[in-house]
């Protein structure tokens, strides 16, 4: 059994020790994933050609699967599948709060520039991204007093995506200067999700 943080936390998977696989034991050139290092359901197992060829792409190619590549976990995304109008399938890469779940398809597999990691927005650019955040959700925008260093922590997770955690003042309506906590997640293109609490 096999433990991963996923979207609702801790997460437990059934793989087999032959699945996990530690590329710095061996070289990329050297490991080849095969049919029999696979879990195959319904949905992976009219595509066997296209998922053994593309994670043993992933792990020859993608920064976040060179060390560790869980070729057991692939599956199909039936949320990103629908959204395509196409198959769309996912593998795990990493271990522990490293862990990043690597989509990929039919399109992508035949791209002919190597595979890469997101690139992280800059992180002067992330702080910008939440303080404007902060501003489009205040009563007053322009007492928005943001912490841009004191309060400020910045985050980097391996899927591209950056956290942002920071404090800020600002009027209410009547006038009276409040402090808040603010936390936003955000990619190259802005602001994905941010949460705004009163500061205790």
């Amino acid at each position: 059994m096999a433990y991963f943080w996923g979207r609702f936390g801790l997460i437990a998977v059934s793989v087999i020790a032959s699945q996990i696989v530690n590329v710095s034991a061996a070289s990329a050139a050297q490991q080849k994933f095969t049919e029999a290092d696979f879990y195959w359901d319904a949905g992976t197992k009219n595509h066997k050609r296209l998922i053994i060829a593309a994670v043993n792409r992933l792990h020859r190619e993608d920064a976040r699967c060179r060390d560790v590549i869980h070729a057991g976990t692939a599956a199909k995304s039936v949320t990103r599948s629908k959204a395509a109008n196409r198959p769309v399938f996912f593998v795990l890469c990493g271990e522990g709060f490293d862990t990043v779940t690597v989509h990929f398809d039919e399109l992508s597999m035949k791209a002919t520039a190597p595979l890469s990691a997101p690139v992280h927005v800059d992180q002067s650019a992330a702080v910008q991204f939440c303080e404007d955040y902060a501003k489009s959700r205040a009563v007053r925008p322009s007492t928005v007093s943001f912490s841009r260093f004191l309060d400020t922590a910045v985050a980097e997770h391996p899927n591209g995506r950056t956290t942002v955690f920071s404090s800020f003042t600002a009027k209410n309506n009547v006038g009276v200067e409040l402090n808040y906590t603010i936390r936003c997640l955000i990619d190259r293109s802005g602001i994905i999700e941010g949460h705004i609490g009163r500061a205790s």
